[in-house]
């Protein structure tokens, strides 16, 4: 797919996840993180400027690629206003920790969940570039993690969209509210995160029609 053909595509992307997230913020109050975002942004948006007049800045488009950053930062505030430790029984043999956010709702406990494990999974993979450039294939890996970070934000919104799934059947399947979280989910969700972000980045996907065709012939 041509890089015309992906552009729309994004910024349905982009204008969805920017519309959602202030309706969702707004409806279950959490101003704090809403306009937290909306300051990074602006804030970003006057630093950039300077640096890439025309190309970057508050009126631009380009700074709208970089939301799930500005939201993710905003949600240092749903972290400490609004989730709670879940009570464990006191005659439980097992400890667990989980933890929930009735203030929130589950949609927003499920949004701010998977971005900070996405995030925490894409800080590991660029510090470990980083930690080992130049050798081997690292000079190369940069441009594609920041390709990955900035340039598609519609495969990043799909890897989100996926990790709020599994985070939302873990707990369908064990019969709890989807509002609830663990640490051992947060370790699971991490690896995966960390796998489809490698995959990328090696831009290994495109092996695979090849490896699909070469088990069916």
């Amino acid at each position: 797919m041509l890089i015309g053909d992906i552009m729309p595509l994004n910024h349905l992307a982009i204008t969805a996840f920017i519309a959602i997230f202030c309706i969702q913020t707004m409806r279950k109050q959490q101003f704090q993180w809403l306009w937290f975002s909306v300051v990074v942004w602006l804030a970003f948006g006057l630093f950039s400027a300077h640096i890439l007049p025309n190309v970057m800045g508050i009126t631009e488009v380009a700074n709208l690629y970089l939301a799930h950053g500005y939201a993710f930062l905003g949600s240092i505030f749903f972290f400490l206003n609004a989730v709670e430790r879940v009570p464990q029984p006191e005659n439980s043999e097992r400890k667990f920790m989980t933890w929930h956010s009735p203030s929130a709702g589950k949609w927003l406990t499920l949004f701010a969940v998977s971005g900070a494990v996405m995030h925490a999974a894409f800080l590991l993979l660029a510090g470990l570039v980083w930690l080992q450039y130049p050798d081997g294939y690292t000079p190369i890996l940069p441009a594609r993690l920041w390709s990955l970070y900035m340039l598609n934000p519609l495969y990043w919104y799909s890897i989100q969209l996926l990790v709020m799934g599994l985070l939302a059947l873990h707990r369908v399947m064990t019969r709890e509210s989807v509002g609830v979280f663990s640490f051992g989910q947060i370790q699971a969700l991490f690896l995966i995160c960390l796998i489809l972000f490698f995959l990328d980045i090696l831009n290994i996907y495109r092996f695979i029609p090849m490896i699909i065709l070469h088990f069916l012939n």
